[in-house]
């Protein structure tokens, strides 16, 4: 895919939108995990996305990758979460392409990726 530069400005949709939109979600959510000498990291591999999981305690960080050429489904225990038992308000997605997420998992096209933060359950 090429691209042509400069395109429209501001539209999300665009070079400059998603630069943008990732930028902040990077500064304002991945940024303070990585640095928090408190934070933990684990990693995992699930039919062939790449998952990194961060816990500062309090919450958990996880930046989600599907390397495969076909749609995938992982459930949340498998990417270290246990049991999600309201995704509505547990799980919040601050940035995704070809991907979503429901009760038990995450829902993967080939390419998706996602970056979200989630809470333990109450």
């Amino acid at each position: 895919m090429s691209f042509q530069y400069p395109t429209t400005t501001g539209n999300v949709s665009t070079i400059e939108g998603t630069a943008f939109n990732l930028t902040r979600v990077i500064a304002q959510t991945v940024q303070p995990f990585l640095v928090d000498p408190e934070a933990t990291y684990e990693s995992f591999n699930v039919n062939g996305v790449d998952v990194g999981l961060w816990n500062n305690g309090i919450a958990y960080l996880l930046l989600v990758a599907n390397f495969n050429r076909f749609e995938v489904h992982v459930l949340w225990h498998e990417v270290g979460l246990g049991t999600v038992t309201n995704a509505t308000t547990q799980v919040q997605r601050h940035f995704s392409v070809f991907q979503n997420f429901d009760m038990n998992g995450l829902n993967f096209r080939p390419g998706g990726i996602g970056i979200y933060t989630a809470t333990p359950p109450q």
